[in-house]
């Protein structure tokens, strides 16, 4: 039966009728249900995951549709690295491409990946993963015709290599913040610095790695 995976806060509202929303995009996946022994299965199609698209601000609770006095945006990008021969695009991603082109998506698990129409073979429950990462946020007000952006804040981020031997982490390098109330002026971006740290107990002779992940 179809079951909920996760709750989302879509909407708050205080005491004098205040209000706010939640928006959100949700990335849908496939997988193969009443298997069966002899072979094949159905593809059932159900909601991997999901993000926040944008925050509306402002509003009354008896009129949560208005446009928003003011707004936040949220934009995203495949978590994939993007090299001059390489652009990311998502369809690229699929559970039989090479494995050149499946690495550059280090965290994301392509395998369990299944489109519609397709037998999911050994795909048989849900698997729950993002492919998305934040990249930028900007915050916009409303102009009495279209929302106008304020600020943004750029998100840069990498796969810095662990050195133990398991996948690449996603990493938060860099911050640009851009002031665009008018002409946009951009600061210089704040740069993050890591150390490594093991992630879980090291046993001597274990055969296991640290697990290093940067803070």
């Amino acid at each position: 039966c179809d079951q909920a995976y996760r709750w989302n806060l879509d909407y708050v509202v205080d005491p004098r009728g205040n209000a706010m929303t939640y928006w959100y995009d949700k990335e849908v996946n496939h997988y193969g249900s009443n298997y069966k022994i002899a072979g094949g299965s159905t593809a059932r199609s159900y909601d991997r995951s999901g993000w926040l698209d944008h925050i509306s601000y402002g509003l009354r609770s008896d009129n949560l549709f208005a446009s928003a006095p003011a707004q936040v945006d949220f934009t995203v990008a495949e978590r994939c690295l993007t090299t001059k021969d390489f652009d990311c695009a998502e369809a690229k991603l699929k559970p039989e491409v090479d494995w050149n082109i499946a690495k550059m998506w280090p965290d994301t698990p392509g395998d369990q990946l299944c489109a519609a129409g397709e037998e999911c073979k050994a795909r048989f429950t849900p698997t729950f993963f993002s492919r998305k990462r934040l990249t930028e946020v900007t915050t916009k007000v409303w102009n009495g015709t279209k929302h106008t952006p304020v600020d943004t804040w750029k998100l840069t981020q990498d796969f810095p290599q662990t050195g133990d031997g398991t996948d690449y982490p996603l990493w938060l390098s860099a911050i640009e913040h851009t002031g665009r109330n008018g002409d946009a002026v951009t600061l210089p971006p704040v740069k993050f610095r890591g150390k490594q740290l093991p992630n879980r107990v090291d046993g001597m002779g274990d055969g296991k790695p640290p697990y290093l992940r940067y803070r």
